[in-house]
């Protein structure tokens, strides 16, 4: 069987035959949960046939940076830089492309701050949220860092050089020293200071008035920010008053990588632009779309991942994640006629999976029924979505 590749890289990626691809541009809902679904038979028939091996595919641009695991987010992202305020820098840029300020996702009661997952599937960050997520990468980047919270806001910062520096990818925003060059940390935007920008005149939250890089200048507004945000506000929220160093939290997340394998028979189709959402099922605890809020972002793609299992008798086995009493007939596979049988398949996406259509043609004998059951948490738990009988 040839693998083969098909990419447009303007509108969608679609992969087919066998292989493993790591590609990312804008959020994708097609499956970071492992479905499993079964198939239960009593001297019932299921017919069809396709086979292939399995063989392994990376594939990477640099047109961003790879984002199939941690090191190699940090790696593609600030190898072309040997100081770290360069690096943190680059780290910054590409924090702020992949990522809107809005609801996050929650998972497991919390919000998601691992990086791999989130800029692969969601993109959706709050202040807190994406302070978690700087202070992951830079954890990898074997730099130290902190977590603050602040007037209605958090931030992270992170120390290189002998100091601290603050990189608040929420409002998108930095902020120097006096001398224009020296990123600010946390305790410096707020403080009172002079320079010539202020006339001289010391002023409290000196830094945060006259030394955005991000802002429309001297007292202005921020201008990568998704919302509107003055520099008087920002000063507010960096009060010295209002600090609080949380020394004992973090928020932060990691270890998941972005694994897209394709087996003969799967083909997965990405689309950048979103072909529509209607009927999609979000996995969030709060049962809540984060995109439903801020559909102006425009964050979520869509994609088909379709998974034809071979039947034949050299390899329906290969393919099936588990089976019982189960034997291949005529390009088929046939329950016992004693106890029935059951066959399971998993479907291992490389997004999220927001939603699924399985069609299966089968054949009934006499005093026979069959049924389709699916599991979302690994086989723990099993819902029959069809049966049939005869």
């Amino acid at each position: 069987m040839e693998d083969r590749i098909q990419v447009d890289v303007g509108n969608r990626t679609t992969l087919r035959g066998s292989g493993a691809i790591s590609k990312r541009r804008k959020s994708v809902h097609i499956s970071r949960w492992h479905f499993l679904f079964a198939f239960f038979f009593v001297s019932s028939c299921l017919r069809g046939s396709l086979y292939g091996d399995v063989n392994n595919l990376k594939v990477v641009t640099d047109a961003n940076p790879d984002y199939s695991d941690l090191p190699s987010l940090a790696h593609s992202a600030t190898s072309g830089w040997e100081a770290p305020a360069d690096k943190c820098w680059a780290m910054f840029y590409w924090n702020h492309i992949a990522r809107r300020q809005t609801n996050p996702m929650i998972l497991h009661g919390m919000a998601l701050t691992d990086p791999i997952r989130q800029f692969n599937d969601y993109g959706y960050t709050m202040c807190s949220t994406i302070s978690g997520i700087n202070q992951s990468i830079w954890e990898q980047m074997g730099l130290p860092h902190r977590y603050w919270d602040i007037s209605n806001h958090t931030v992270s910062e992170v120390f290189y050089e002998g100091r601290w520096h603050c990189y608040d990818n929420s409002m998108s925003a930095l902020y120097t020293l006096c001398d224009g060059k020296t990123i600010a940390g946390v305790e410096d935007i707020g403080k009172e200071g002079a320079c010539a920008l202020s006339g001289g005149k010391a002023e409290p939250g000196h830094v945060a008035k006259y030394h955005c890089l991000t802002s429309t200048g001297p007292r202005g507004f921020l201008t990568g920010a998704d919302s509107i945000r003055s520099l008087d506000e920002e000063f507010h929220c960096f009060s010295p008053n209002a600090l609080k160093l949380r020394k004992y939290y973090y928020d932060w997340d990691s270890g998941h990588r972005y694994i897209l394998n394709l087996r003969s028979g799967e083909v997965y189709t990405r689309f950048y632009k979103s072909q529509g959402g209607e009927g999609f099922y979000v996995p969030d605890d709060n049962g809540k779309d984060p995109e439903a809020k801020n559909p102006r972002y425009k964050l979520r793609g869509n994609g088909v991942w379709s998974f034809k299992p071979s039947l034949a008798a050299a390899d329906w086995q290969k393919q099936a994640y588990s089976n019982r009493d189960i034997t291949a007939v005529d390009g088929g596979l046939r329950g016992g006629a004693a106890g029935g049988g059951e066959v399971v398949y998993k479907v291992s996406g490389a997004n999220v999976i927001a939603g699924q259509a399985i069609r299966a043609a089968l054949v009934l004998g006499e005093k026979s029924k069959a049924a389709i059951a699916i599991s979302v948490d690994n086989g723990l738990h099993w819902k029959e979505i069809w049966t049939g009988e005869k």
